[in-house]
């Protein structure tokens, strides 16, 4: 039987990215959804009747036959055992899963969503953790296919947080949903979803979790704080679309990152995470002191590398146009080190392609006892 509910969905609009400063995610945020009452009234009565006539056709069957009674009642009964153990039996994986699956975004539930309620959330939460270790143990070698079925996971926690978000409750937990929000969003490499994370994470979890007074202990706060930095500072302007042959300064926006910066408080700002995002943002202003870029960015974290990695494709360009200028010939190693490819690059491979895109395809031939000519000089006609 199909039943047709009239439900009233409020258009909304979100600038794709980033707002100016403090940015408001709509998806991080409760919406009404509206019902007529007569039709919620209806569905209820009828979902009510439903359920009782199926029960009354299951008494009426079992009664009819007194052979199987017997039977059918330990039948019966070793089901409802079964129910009680639903959330220890392994054999209800997939009944969890459809359950969970079946939880609607709060912004677009009728009436009372069921992710309002804080044992839901810490039982959808506990499952998404076992996906995604079983996800991770599966293979853990092929990072292109956990990134495709982390997907469905992470529209799993934007679920979560709305309902976290709807009850305004900022302990332990919501900071805990938050963080590993972030770290699957960056694990997965979807940066739209890292950017609403981290930005409620660092601009309203932890200041709010902080002025409750619970003694709320936020260690992490630092890192994820210099991530968000890192965002501003290397993932949007390696995104943006720059004029042709324009490679001499990132575009990123001081005034949004000092702003950030200026409002966490003292010992965030004291952490050695934010400290070295600072560092890469003053090698960036100085039209690219490389030296500090490089001491920098090997004092990232993992999370904090994966995000700068995004601005060192620039870095290259730059420190590899700065050095040609200045010289005609320059060490090899220390030349791949200033770009970062001791770091950055994973095998020789790695290190052959930035030659190759930054000196030419004869760069094999310019090297020579451990030195690579960096410019050829011209013959005077």
């Amino acid at each position: 039987m199909l039943f047709i509910i009239r439900v009233g969905i409020f258009g909304t609009t979100a600038k794709h990215g980033y707002c100016n400063w403090l940015p408001v995610f709509i998806h991080d945020c409760p919406r009404v959804t509206e019902i007529q009452s007569n039709d919620l009234r209806y569905f209820n009565t009828i979902k009510q009747m439903s359920n009782s006539a199926n029960w009354r056709s299951k008494r009426t069957t079992n009664s009819a036959n007194p052979n199987t009674a017997h039977g059918n009642r330990r039948s019966n009964q070793s089901g409802q055992a079964r129910d009680l153990r639903f959330n220890s039996s392994e054999n209800n994986t997939a009944t969890i899963a459809n359950q969970f699956q079946h939880l609607s975004l709060v912004s677009r539930s009728v009436g009372d969503s069921g992710l309002r309620d804080r044992n839901t959330q810490q039982a959808l939460f506990e499952h998404l953790n076992e996906r995604i270790l079983r996800i991770r143990h599966a293979d853990s070698s092929d990072s292109s296919s956990q990134s495709t079925e982390f997907d469905p996971i992470l529209a799993s926690f934007r679920k979560l947080r709305e309902g976290i978000v709807s009850r305004a409750e900022y302990d332990a937990f919501t900071i805990q949903v938050y963080e590993q929000s972030v770290d699957l969003c960056l694990e997965a490499g979807n940066y739209a979803e890292l950017l609403k994370s981290l930005t409620h994470l660092v601009t309203v979890v932890y200041p709010q979790a902080v002025a409750s007074g619970s003694d709320i202990a936020t260690p992490m706060r630092g890192e994820y704080s210099s991530l968000l930095l890192l965002y501003i500072l290397c993932y949007i302007p390696a995104n943006q679309k720059t004029q042709e042959g324009d490679n001499s300064k990132p575009h990123f926006d001081t005034r949004e990152f000092m702003t950030l910066l200026l409002s966490m408080p003292a010992e965030t700002r004291e952490t050695s995470a934010v400290k070295s995002a600072v560092q890469l943002q003053r090698a960036l202003l100085d039209n690219l002191d490389f030296v500090s870029f490089r001491k920098g960015l090997n004092q990232l974290s993992n999370a904090g590398k994966k995000m700068a990695h995004h601005i060192v494709a620039h870095v290259r360009r730059r420190t590899f146009q700065i050095l040609s200028k200045a010289y005609h010939t320059y060490p090899l190693a220390l030349l791949l080190q200033y770009l970062v490819c001791d770091t950055e690059c994973d095998s020789d491979n790695e290190r052959k392609k930035v030659l190759l895109e930054l000196v030419g395809a004869d760069y094999a031939s310019r090297v020579s006892n451990g030195v690579i000519q960096l410019r050829v000089v011209k013959k005077r006609a």
